[in-house]
């Protein structure tokens, strides 16, 4: 580029000594090609891509899904597999360091690499260590329940993360494949000549996937949200708000009503009750909503802190019946504490909610009673309640733009700013869905566990995080792969890169969730 500059600047010269027709085209010709090619240079050299960091991450993620995938049977294949697996990364990172002089902090950065080495070594010793548990292909191809359709569904979605206009509308794959799988379980149904709540989801489907509009094309469309939240319509606004948390104190009571005792069940129905009039003063206090009565105008900074304190008597009054309960059945402790605990997660998304949206809550807790008697197989109870998960995400208005955050969340009852509790409180908001599904498949598994032999739950809820962690990584493994190979997109750090950011973040919670419980478990069970 430099070159077609200089000449391009001694034809210009010469065509300002002696004008030539011939000469001036040739001229411009020069300058637009140099321009070209400086501009080219310039982005690549802007955008700089520490290719050994990300190779070697790709790796790791691609390792870990093998870990969780394959089931090798002897140990010795199985070390020497990874061992010279690990190997040529490390060699490769090493050659790249030589030959091609590179700045990586991979390469350059003792911690970092003593960090990788870790890494690998840990899995090493997860492959060599015990037996992972596996689906048959039967199970998977078994088309009365609808396996076939979430795995289609599935792979669907994996192969969509290559492209910017599916991420974009990322919520009309989760919305197909869900309707499939719901008419081809009600189809089933109409057959044998059943009638079970199943049958409704389809329809409430239809009604909530308008409520809030998302994506890149259709966000801008009206929806039954923005009707609601207008101020003529305030009244209407109302009913929805109270239907919704009545029915998420419904919920909380039904759940903890059937195994707890009689003073501590009235108790924990007076609290949740305190809690969900506590949401109710905040939301008149701030104006979205209004009662028969006046109350008075305010930040809600008290109704929020009264919330608080409910919530935290909950949970001593959960922790304690628990520790009674430990002496006599370790199985009864932990099913007291993790109905608790969604308990509150449901009390607490009740609050950061948008008041239309708190009936979103209800409706998750209503399709996964609905889909938990359908299906006995704990992989595809994990599997269809991250679908629900998912599909509730999108309802909620949420999208793969940063845009589409609720802020507002960030900031309830808070009258400054403090960049932890306001990260807390809009991670809360985000994924209400993915954790409410998860606290509530693994209360029901626990909740259904008939037999005393704790170390047989102890199997069930690791086949659980099994699969879900299957399920987080191997999406996360592919997206960084289409990452690497599409650096150069035009929409990398629009589209690309916050979708990678809500998919980390998403895999960060979920791998939290799975370690609180499996520590949990093992608390209880000692």
């Amino acid at each position: 580029s430099y070159i077609e500059y200089q000449e391009a600047t001694k034809l210009h010269m010469n065509w300002l000594s002696s004008p030539d027709d011939h000469l001036d085209e040739r001229t411009a010709a020069l300058y637009l090609t140099a321009l070209t090619g400086m501009s080219s240079t310039l982005a690549e050299s802007l955008v700089s891509f520490d290719m050994p960091a990300l190779v070697m991450a790709s790796a790791i993620l691609w390792q870990l899904v093998v870990i969780l995938v394959l089931r090798l049977e002897l140990r010795r294949v199985r070390l020497i597999f990874v061992l010279c697996m690990n190997l040529i990364l490390l060699t490769a990172a090493g050659v790249w360091r030589i030959y091609d002089n590179s700045t990586s902090l991979l390469c350059n950065s003792f911690p970092v690499a003593v960090i990788t080495i870790i890494i690998i070594v840990i899995n090493t010793y997860l492959i060599a260590g015990g037996a992972l548990p596996s689906v048959t292909f039967s199970q998977i191809l078994n088309f009365e329940h609808g396996q076939a359709v979430l795995t289609l569904g599935f792979s669907l979605q994996l192969v969509s993360l290559a492209s910017s206009s599916f991420i974009e509308e990322e919520h009309q794959v989760w919305y197909f494949v869900w309707m499939t799988f719901l008419l081809v379980v009600c189809y089933k149904l109409c057959c044998d000549r059943k009638k079970d709540w199943i049958l409704v989801l389809p329809f409430l489907h239809r009604v909530l996937r308008k409520w809030n509009q998302t994506g890149d094309k259709w966000a801008s469309l009206p929806d039954v949200g923005d009707w609601l939240v207008q101020q003529e319509h305030k009244t209407y606004l109302t009913l929805i708000f109270c239907t919704g948390l009545v029915s998420v104190i419904w919920c909380c009571s039904h759940m903890s009503g059937k195994h707890s005792g009689t003073y501590v069940r009235l108790m924990e129905r007076m609290l949740y009750t305190g809690a969900g009039l506590c949401v109710l003063c905040y939301r008149c206090a701030v104006g979205n909503v209004h009662l028969p009565f006046i109350y008075p105008h305010s930040r809600g900074v008290k109704e929020v802190r009264a919330f608080w304190s409910v919530v935290t008597l909950l949970l001593a009054i959960g922790l304690g019946e628990a520790l009674y309960r430990r002496h006599h059945s370790s199985l009864k402790a932990l099913r007291h504490l993790l109905r608790t605990l969604t308990c509150c997660w449901m009390l607490l998304c009740a609050l950061l909610h948008h008041p239309h949206d708190v009936i979103l809550i209800a409706a998750h807790v209503f399709m996964s009673e609905c889909v938990y008697a359908h299906h006995k197989y704990t992989w595809w109870l994990v599997t269809i309640h991250t679908f629900i998960a998912n599909v509730i995400y999108f309802y909620q208005g949420n999208s793969n733009s940063l845009a589409s955050i609720d802020i507002a969340a960030g900031y309830v009852g808070q009258t400054e700013y403090n960049p932890v509790i306001v990260g807390m409180l809009l991670l809360t908001n985000t994924y209400c869905a993915p954790v409410l599904s998860y606290l509530l498949l693994i209360t029901k598994l626990v909740n259904h566990h008939k037999d005393d032999n704790f170390s047989h739950l102890q199997e069930m809820l690791l086949d659980a995080h099994h699969c879900y962690i299957l399920l987080r990584l191997l999406p996360v493994a592919l997206y960084v792969t289409f990452l690497i190979v599409l650096r150069y997109h035009l929409f990398v750090w629009t589209v690309f890169s916050p979708k990678f950011l809500y998919e980390a973040v998403n895999t960060f919670i979920i791998s939290i969730l799975v370690l609180f419980t499996e520590l949990l478990v093992r608390i209880v069970k000692t």
